[in-house]
């Protein structure tokens, strides 16, 4: 939702909650830190009052300068870490442990000084834990709240909770030392005041690979009748079953097939182009009814492959009433179960509103856990190293940056421009009238004030074709190929930085073009017969550039858009998902710097390096991710050594290489890639060591870089591999910002032989520095025109 034009509703403030008026909400992402008078007192004593929803996290925890006590939560039940000066330790509990829920549960923790220095924690008045062991606590004044900044936490708890083990749930009657804390008057993070049940349900799940979750349909319609349903998943595996609906109509399900999304319902088969196994959270919805089926995923319809099922669909017994399996079935069958985490699920009802399950009230799940853990990720991203490098060590964060520093994405909106042609292709659209084409944009360009909107081209060959492009700031709409001209001009101009509703119909005779409300029409092609087509012609549609190869003179326009486009539709009705896709990404809301920016949508850039002279070698570039693991480049040919890679992995850079003899690697572990800030990151090849290079870290290995790869020129693959290798990445594509690529200490100059496919955006690099700001202020600044090529970058 644009929430400046649809208003959120409030939330309720009814009274007679104590949770609504006292009580504050712990969002999963976030903590407090409250400070407390230093008293040299015989007791210590904290309370506070839980409704826990996360499985796993941190609730208390209080240091003093190398020791340090830990009240956690893990798979659902109370421990305690401490470390008095003797290692890491956990707690034996006195009693069995409870399991921690949304049910209230008022917790105390004691500090008892004196001749016998104790620790005491009790729940509900029970005392569960009690360490007895000299400490130096007494002399803290300060403890944190439902999660710790990653920095503040020792590295023994940080390998347990890397992300800071933030918790989600409710929390009131916090006391410190007998005094009342308010919150609101503490500068927290990711806090909110005023808490009730409706924030406690269940939305999400993470699934471990051997578990599966049942949920009951109650007053579901049939699978014969209308069905709209949808969630929410994220995971890495290629090959996972994520949702089977049980019905005594039959059952239908949604799978991971190599990494493709495919739903089998009833005795069709739909299976998106795109692969999705690739770690980032995507949401998956369908419909169908008696006409057909319709699958989105990250809300764009998919151009799907669809045929007649072949092979037979495992089915479990019938049951009444039906029940949806997420995750996995109970019994084994061709998909394995699944590993990542599955959110937000509804399934349209007959009566009443549409609604999101509590995935809480499950009919008895197996091995499944509340929350979109990162330790679940890790486990995936873990088994991705082992396999690309048998001496990189396990890395230890969740693949996405906690704090990303990339300014808000505008939705739907493609930016276009470049050094380098961008285009997104649509091949084979047809109108719905066979005489007519009408398409529709939003349009906001950058300061250029030419280049070419639309083309589209009747794959036919022998019609004539429609071209939409900006000349010296007016829009300007023609046709070209065989019969008369049609040409119309907008009256007003275009204005840089702001958006315009461009409409365009061309039909028989003439053509209208609407911008901003404002219509103009061409003259009528009078006195010539146009040819009737018995059906619409199929067109192939360029929107914001062409291929280099397709410029000529005939065209009105030599360059592409500068700017970025949405809203694109045919006969009032969105654009399907793009054939092809060069040069073009989200649109951001920032300003742009040099550098060429991957959105982590398997962009790629390929460029011939110049010759190199043996031994010494050197590449040098710097960095900025939006994720914690992405493949950086790849030397070589995509399917064969020798090769030499980069990539990020998790809390290290991974240098591997093969020289046809077998792999040879090194790493540097450095835990604040995701800062927000550039990296320097060099590779170093002398006469028998390879070196890499992070900022002022760096490791090495011995190994001899193939003199096939340094002596003459290779390919240099940005960001991901071509979409023509038949190799999948091991790892994700690279999401964030490339600079200052360096060969032997030259720069890179764009050259005619780059190539581009995929996301990619050479017209530069979103600007991180404003939203590293401590206040976080709107970016309002302007796009600008970078002063020199993306891949100059020096």
């Amino acid at each position: 939702l644009d929430t400046a034009v649809d208003k959120p509703c409030a939330r309720s403030k009814a009274t007679g909650d104590p949770w609504l008026t006292d009580g504050s909400y712990l969002d999963g992402s976030g903590f407090a830190r409250i400070s407390f008078e230093k008293q040299f007192s015989n007791t210590k004593r904290f309370d506070q009052e839980l409704r826990l929803v996360s499985y796993n996290g941190i609730i208390f925890f209080l240091k003093q300068e190398s020791q340090f006590l830990c009240l956690a939560v893990q798979e659902g039940t109370l421990v305690l870490f401490y470390d008095f000066g003797s290692g890491l330790k956990k707690a034996d509990p006195l009693q069995p442990p409870q399991a921690l829920t949304a049910a209230s549960k008022a917790i105390q923790v004691f500090l008892l000084a004196g001749n016998r220095k104790r620790v005491l924690v009790r729940v509900e008045r029970a005392t569960v834990f009690s360490v007895d062991q000299d400490n130096m606590l007494e002399m803290a004044d300060a403890y944190y709240l439902g999660g710790v900044p990653p920095e503040q936490l020792p590295l023994s708890l940080r390998q347990l909770f890397p992300s800071g083990g933030s918790v989600r749930g409710c929390i009131k009657g916090i006391k410190a030392l007998g005094k009342y804390v308010d919150l609101k008057r503490l500068n927290t993070t990711g806090i909110s005041f005023g808490c009730t049940a409706d924030l406690l349900v269940g939305r999400t799940m993470t699934f471990h690979g051997h578990g599966f979750l049942p949920l009951a349909l109650p007053d579901v319609a049939p699978i014969t009748e209308v069905v709209y349903s949808g969630f929410g998943f994220r995971g890495t595996q290629d090959n996972n079953l994520l949702y089977y609906r049980t019905s005594p109509d039959g059952p239908y399900q949604v799978s991971l097939r190599e990494g493709h999304v495919t739903l089998r319902f009833m005795n069709q088969e739909v299976e998106t182009q795109r692969v999705f196994a690739d770690g980032a959270p995507h949401y998956v919805a369908f419909y169908s009814n008696v006409t057909g089926v319709w699958l989105y995923v990250d809300d764009q319809l998919q151009l799907v492959k669809s045929h007649e099922r072949t092979t037979p669909m495992l089915q479990l017994q019938p049951e009444e009433p039906s029940r949806l399996l997420l995750g996995g079935l109970p019994v084994s069958g061709t998909f394995h179960n699944f590993s990542g985490c599955i959110s937000n699920v509804f399934v349209q009802r007959l009566r009443g509103p549409q609604r999101v399950f509590d995935l809480h009230q499950n009919m008895g799940s197996v091995n499944v856990s509340v929350g979109c853990t990162p330790a679940q990720l890790i486990e995936t991203s873990r088994a991705t190293a082992q396999k690309v490098s048998r001496r990189s060590r396990q890395p230890s964060q969740d693949l996405a940056c906690t704090t990303p520093w990339l300014p808000g994405t505008i939705q739907d909106a493609y930016q276009f421009g470049g050094p380098l042609p961008s285009y997104l292709q649509f091949v084979g659209i047809s109108p719905s009238h066979r005489n007519r084409l009408h398409l529709s944009m939003l349009v906001r360009p950058h300061a250029a004030s030419q280049g070419l909107l639309l083309s589209t081209a009747p794959m036919s060959g022998r019609s004539p074709s429609l071209v939409l492009f900006l000349n010296h700031g007016h829009f300007v709409a023609q046709t070209e190929g065989p019969g008369p001209r049609l040409q119309v001009q907008s009256r007003q101009h275009s204005r840089a930085g702001q958006w315009h509703r461009v409409s365009v119909r061309w039909g028989m005779q003439q053509i209208q073009l609407v911008v901003d409300g404002s219509q103009t029409w061409s003259q009528k092609a009078l006195h010539h017969r146009v040819p009737r087509a018995e059906r619409p012609q199929p067109y192939t549609l360029s929107v914001g550039g062409l291929p280099a190869s397709s410029y000529s003179s005939k065209l009105p326009v030599s360059v592409g858009f500068s700017g970025c486009l949405k809203k694109l539709q045919l006969d009032k009705r969105p654009l399907r998902t793009p054939t092809q896709m060069v040069g073009v990404t989200p649109c951001v809301s920032g300003p742009l710097e040099d550098g060429l920016f991957f959105p982590g949508s398997e962009g790629v850039v390929t460029l011939e390096l110049p010759k190199a002279k043996m031994p010494y070698v050197s590449l040098e570039l710097e960095m900025r991710p939006l994720a914690a693991a992405g493949l950086i480049f790849h030397l070589g040919q995509a399917l064969a050594t020798p090769y030499m890679q980069l990539k990020v992995l998790t809390e290290q850079v991974l240098l591997q290489a093969n020289d046809g003899a077998g792999e040879f690697s090194t790493w540097v572990t450095y835990p604040k890639l995701c800062d927000g800030r550039w990296h320097r990151v060099a590779v170093i090849m002398g006469r028998d060591t390879l070196r890499l290079e992070v900022d002022t870290q760096s490791n090495h290995t011995t190994g001899r870089l193939p003199e096939s790869l340094a002596g003459s020129p290779a390919l240099l693959h940005l960001g991901s591999l071509p979409k023509s290798s038949t190799a999948r990445p091991e790892l994700p594509a690279y999401r964030g910002c490339l600079r200052k690529l360096l060969i032997n200490g030259a720069p890179v100059n764009v050259t005619a032989s780059v190539q581009i496919q995929g996301a990619v955006g050479m017209r530069g690099c979103p600007s991180g520095t404003l939203a590293l700001s401590k206040q976080g202020k709107a970016l309002t600044q302007r796009q600008g025109k970078p002063s020199v090529s993306p891949l100059l970058w020096h």
